[in-house]
């Protein structure tokens, strides 16, 4: 490309370049900045958390601060909570005034005996429920209390 020998053609020609150079970094700037905020969409966070890429947003609006003069930012005191204590877990225990009615499950002695022995077996523990009974005009709480039985001395079974 031959270029020509007029100076004020010259400097004509590269303010044409300039200008065309401004306009595509304004585009590129333009279409790197829509690029990012489509990333942001798709792949950036999801909550309103504030980040430090909103910064340059957020001071847009700090223009009220920034041409204040002689204004006091005022003084924040600390609150202090106190510790939280948790609550216990499990059930709560039920009304402790009502009358108790106990149902004991046993084996008779026929049921207890050693099948290889006939002896007698020791009792080992028991296992407890309750429930409560509605017996009209008055509550009733009834422990059922079912005995375990073990092996006996002998060890024959």
């Amino acid at each position: 490309m031959a270029l020509p020998d007029d100076i004020e053609i010259l400097k004509a020609l590269v303010r044409e370049k300039d200008n065309i150079i401004s306009m595509m970094k304004s585009q590129l700037s333009w279409t790197e900045e829509k690029l990012r905020a489509w990333e942001l969409r798709y792949f950036g966070r999801k909550s309103e958390k504030k980040r430090d890429d909103d910064e340059k947003q957020n001071r847009l609006f700090d223009e009220a601060e920034a041409n204040a003069t002689g204004v006091e930012t005022p003084v924040t005191e600390k609150i202090v909570v106190p510790a939280y204590e948790r609550k216990k877990r499990g059930r709560k225990p039920k009304i402790d005034t009502l009358p108790v009615r106990e149902v004991v499950y046993e084996l008779d002695d026929q049921e207890r005996a050693c099948p290889c022995c006939g002896e007698a077996r020791k009792e080992i523990g028991e296992e407890r429920s309750s429930e409560y009974d509605l017996v009209p005009a008055h509550l009733v709480k009834i422990i059922h209390i079912r005995k375990k039985y073990g092996p006996c001395a002998c060890q024959g079974l």
